[in-house]
């Protein structure tokens, strides 16, 4: 009779994955002993290897590039190591009618009481999609990087994006315009121009800003109109990235008249949508709790309030609406802070929605009232939901690239 492993980190929710380069999104994961090809041991945990598991059934990679075993780690008590490693292989290769070994975190049960799953980060499934070079040991994919951040693919590429290597002038003058820096994709088409009641100015790095690069200060009445306005209808991926130094509510950060804005409305720990043509309430979904699997986020930091320096002051968003209509907004470290579950179809007044096209004319804030503040140091959009495992990772490298604050994490 043949055996299997099943282990399970977390509940299934709506961006749960099929693979994962660091363990989170993969729910579930189950595979056939006779796949394990080695276990090694840390303190704590033991890593199971196993042949023939991967999401590809055959890829050509460059020369030393390769693509890491699938493996799981599962946690146990610290000296505990050898006995779990013995206690699988005896499963293996016993006569026991039992056929699956689990590993369950979220029920905190376990076949073999060697084992430690008491909480999800005790169980972590790596199924990897990304290739790496076997003596660098990094991806090698500089032809989809722009502007320090690695999009891995040429599909992932932006239509438009607004850096901070496209802010060239010094010190407080002001940015009268700022070139897209996708060229092989939107083009100069969709350059911008400062079009605010006061200039936009370029900010340098250090602590006024809360950004390790050059940004743009952008207040109240200040905004960019790209040259050509931006419109698509399926799905995307947008991206931002700015500091801020005060406890504000994050205002719209893009938009096109009252009927397109997003991501943010004003108010504390919301994210807020709506697309073009609609007329009913936006679609909206509060960050301080776990709704759909969600992870509790304050937008932003109540902290800002009491000492910036202790505080998360460099705000990195990916935000994914999927061909369903699904919506997902990662934060900072990657994790979806947000889940707005597709609403599609109806009266154009009809609260809500998620469908219907993403159409930008501003960013940096949007009419009418183009109340966004903050240091801006980019802005970008996708025209494709690049999934959950390259936008976690755009968050995460977005925040590598442009956090200062040296005592927040």
């Amino acid at each position: 009779m043949k055996k299997f492993f099943l282990f399970r980190r977390e509940q299934i929710t709506l961006f749960s994955s099929n693979a994962s380069d660091d363990g989170a999104g993969l729910a579930v994961l189950a595979i056939p002993a006779d796949k394990l090809s080695f276990m090694t041991a840390g303190i704590g945990s033991v890593q199971m290897n196993f042949d023939d598991a991967s999401v590809y059934d055959y890829i050509t990679l460059p020369e030393s590039d390769v693509i890491d075993k699938t493996h799981v780690v599962v946690s146990c008590e610290e000296g505990d190591e050898v006995s779990l490693m013995i206690s699988v292989m005896n499963f293996i290769s016993s006569d026991s009618k039992k056929n699956i070994l689990r590993f369950d975190a979220v029920t905190g049960e376990s076949t073999l009481s060697e084992a430690k799953v008491d909480e999800f980060n005790d169980v972590s499934s790596i199924v990897n999609t990304a290739p790496v070079n076997i003596i660098t040991q990094r991806t090698d994919t500089s032809a989809s990087v722009i502007a320090d951040i690695d999009f891995l693919t040429a599909a992932n590429l932006p239509f438009i994006d607004f850096n901070h290597e496209g802010i060239t002038q010094s010190q407080g003058h002001h940015i009268s315009s700022w070139a897209n820096a996708a060229t092989a994709t939107g083009g100069n088409a969709y350059d911008s121009t400062d079009e605010g009641t006061s200039n936009v100015t370029a900010q340098l790095s250090g602590d006024t800003s809360y950004v390790d690069t050059k940004s743009a200060n952008i207040s109240s009445g200040n905004y960019f109109r790209l040259g050509t306005e931006f419109r698509h209808h399926q799905d995307y991926t947008m991206y931002c990235a700015f500091g801020l130094s005060t406890y504000t509510p994050i205002q719209p950060i893009y938009g096109h008249g009252n009927e397109t804005q997003g991501f943010a409305n004003g108010r504390f720990d919301v994210v807020s949508m709506i697309y073009d043509g609609l007329t009913g309430l936006p679609a909206t979904v509060r960050t301080d709790n776990t709704d759909s699997g969600s992870v509790s986020y304050r937008l932003p930091d109540p902290n800002l309030e009491v000492d910036a320096n202790k505080a998360q002051t460099l705000y990195a968003f990916v935000i994914r609406r999927d061909s369903d209509f699904n919506i997902f907004v990662h934060g900072y470290d990657g994790d979806v802070v947000a889940i707005i579950p597709a609403k599609t179809g109806g009266a154009a007044s009809t609260a809500g929605r998620t469908d219907q096209d993403l159409v930008l004319a501003h960013f940096g804030g949007t009419d009418p009232d183009y109340e966004f503040q903050g240091y801006l140091s980019r802005f970008g959009i996708i025209k494709r939901d690049i999934g959950y495992t390259a936008g976690r990772k755009l968050a995460q490298d977005l925040y590598q690239l442009y956090a200062y604050n040296p005592n927040f994490n």
